[in-house]
């Protein structure tokens, strides 16, 4: 299982293909440039991913982003910023180094603007994640810690 979401979490993030330019996502935790503490934790290959807000904080109502970086020697490179309005998710983003930009666009739970092959499907959202020092204990013993859980 730890398979499955890890490598959708990646799938979804490195799905990149040219579209029109995304104009910045404005409100709660939108444009944060490196994970705050608290962030949630995912790994794939190894790499250290961030999400934040962790979903299970994210109320019914949230209106803001929700940010998933990957660490990229030593520094924080943001793998996509999603944007909730009132609580549904409205658009995605994401621009890789080196790649063209994802723009994805999304009303009553439906893609509206974007790719079906590259858009990440609706379900993918909020981002569920571990809790901070779950990937660390889970790299260091080689074993899903019992206290660990998506949320």
């Amino acid at each position: 299982m730890i398979r499955a979401v890890v490598s959708g979490l990646w799938s979804f993030a490195l799905a990149i293909s040219p579209c029109p330019a995304a104009t910045p996502h404005k409100g709660a935790n939108c444009g944060l440039k490196v994970p705050p503490a608290g962030s949630g934790e995912e790994t794939n290959h190894g790499a250290l991913h961030k999400i934040y807000p962790r979903a299970k904080n994210m109320k019914p109502a949230y209106t803001g982003c929700q940010t998933v970086w990957v660490e990229l020697n030593k520094r924080w490179l943001s793998l996509g910023e999603s944007f909730f309005e009132k609580g549904e998710l409205r658009s995605y983003q994401s621009s890789g180094e080196g790649e063209p930009p994802l723009f994805c666009e999304y009303r009553s739970a439906q893609l509206t603007g974007g790719s079906l092959d590259t858009c990440p499907a609706v379900s993918n959202f909020p981002t569920r994640s571990l809790a901070p020092g779950c990937v660390a204990e889970l790299l260091r013993t080689n074993k899903f810690p019992n206290r660990c859980k998506y949320e």
